[in-house]
């Protein structure tokens, strides 16, 4: 088996590429600010689907009663309007099948697939949340069903670790290591400073709050789902009123024990 250079694409958000199903050589790419882009020629060329100003992943499923097409489903913008999007036409035009108070955590989810037993049901993967998903009621209209919802067990040794000090701050890292017997899939964890601390800079997580508060989320597919007896990790750099090292802060959360 080999594989050949195709076609040169703008960059950003590459990584998600989607087959047409019983389609040979039908492709949808996103492009995130380069939006959603099209290929019926195996990728040797793409074609730009208008309207759309973001694309952050795209998925197929069930074509329309009417359609001969599948249905697609996209999280994204189209003009001013943004959220889980269907189209039944192969993007000319598009429905918007969430509302604002469904977002489940937006694109951080990274996954939207339709099914292809059942024309109008849609699954979504959330930031912790489980898995959403949408279906159209008898009379046509949007219903937008509660997640499918897993507690998560405490089964998590969640640490936070100082690797590297200096004057009046440093960097450290939270480490959650998986101590039970299924897979973490995606977390939250929350820690205060007894001093004071602020954090500058963070990677490899997504973290919000203030002095002496913060919180932090999974935002990187390779470090969402911790399996058993592994760890997962994120770094930030804080820094503190004094030379003096205050006391080391302990990570709460729901997944921790």
């Amino acid at each position: 088996m080999s594989f050949s250079h195709k076609a040169q694409l703008a960059s950003g958000g590459s990584d998600f590429l989607r087959a047409t199903p019983g389609r040979e050589g039908d492709l949808w790419m996103c492009l995130e600010s380069n939006g959603l882009n099209h290929s019926t020629d195996s990728g040797a060329t793409f074609t730009k689907v208008g309207l759309i100003n973001s694309c952050g992943t795209v998925g197929l499923g069930k074509a329309a009663p009417d359609a001969s097409y599948p249905t697609l489903y996209m999280w994204g913008a189209v003009g001013t309007t943004r959220g889980l999007m269907r189209s039944v036409d192969q993007g000319v035009s598009w429905d918007r099948v969430n509302d604002d108070a469904h977002q489940y955590g937006g694109m951080l989810g990274r996954f939207v697939t339709g099914d292809m037993n059942t024309y109008g049901t849609v699954y979504m993967s959330s930031n912790g949340r489980g898995i959403a998903y949408g279906k159209i009621d008898p009379a046509g209209d949007v219903t937008v069903v509660p997640q499918v919802h897993a507690v998560p067990p405490k089964a998590a040794e969640c640490k936070y670790v100082v690797t590297n000090t200096w004057g009046y701050g440093g960097m450290a890292e939270v480490r959650i290591t998986n101590k039970g017997t299924s897979a973490i899939n995606g977390w939250t964890v929350n820690w205060t400073y007894g001093d004071n601390s602020t954090v500058g800079n963070y990677w490899a997580a997504k973290v919000a709050g203030s002095a002496p508060t913060y919180t932090a989320t999974n935002s990187e597919v390779w470090n969402s789902d911790i399996h058993p007896n592994q760890t997962a990790s994120f770094g930030f750099v804080f820094g503190q009123s004094t030379e003096n090292p205050g006391p080391v802060p302990v990570v709460t959360g729901d997944i921790c024990k």
